[in-house]
């Protein structure tokens, strides 16, 4: 008896991770509809379940970082300080937030303070569900007599600019 011809062709990603998730669904619907039912299994179920989404969210945020980056112009240092010239955040958002929308991605910073360190976590987000963070943490910038308040906001400021450009790779042009 011969076997069926088959056709192999490639199923667009989302549409094999909608099969997936239907296939997952269904084992669990039988499961459930059984009077000998073990919570256990059930467990198991959804505990593999968030870890293939996991997976697959983590690889969806892979790959388009890596597409991605390459379209992040270089930004050009345009703020001045008594050091000399730096990226400000300001260039670096208006460089980056349009191709982070284009990939499905968005980026925010947290901050706290401990004491006399200002922390500075940027997180960089995917559509997918994916997220990586970078942390700074920083000495209040009491240079110039600042006041307190003023001395966290700078150490924000440049907390938000290197964080950002590390996750991101963002060139800075002329940086050493």
């Amino acid at each position: 008896m011969a076997e069926p011809a088959t056709e192999l062709f490639e199923a667009p990603q989302n549409e094999v991770a909608v099969q997936q998730e239907r296939s997952l669904i269904s084992i669990i619907d039988r499961v459930l509809t059984r009077p000998d039912i073990d919570m256990d299994k059930i467990e198991r179920f959804l505990d593999m379940q968030r870890q293939i989404e996991a997976e697959q969210a983590e690889r969806a945020f892979n790959e388009q970082l890596a597409e991605m980056q390459a379209d992040i112009p270089a930004v050009q240092k345009r703020g001045k300080s008594h050091l000399g010239k730096y990226a400000t955040w300001e260039d670096i958002q208006e460089a980056a937030l349009p191709v982070l929308k284009r990939y499905g991605f968005s980026i925010s910073h947290k901050t706290r303070v401990e004491g006399e360190t200002v922390v500075v976590m940027c997180v960089l987000r995917h559509a997918a569900g994916h997220c990586d963070m970078s942390e700074m943490p920083l000495p209040m910038d009491k240079s110039g007599g600042k006041a307190d308040i003023h001395a966290i906001a700078s150490s924000i400021a440049y907390g938000k600019r290197y964080t950002a450009s590390a996750l991101l790779s963002i060139r800075v042009e002329g940086e050493d």
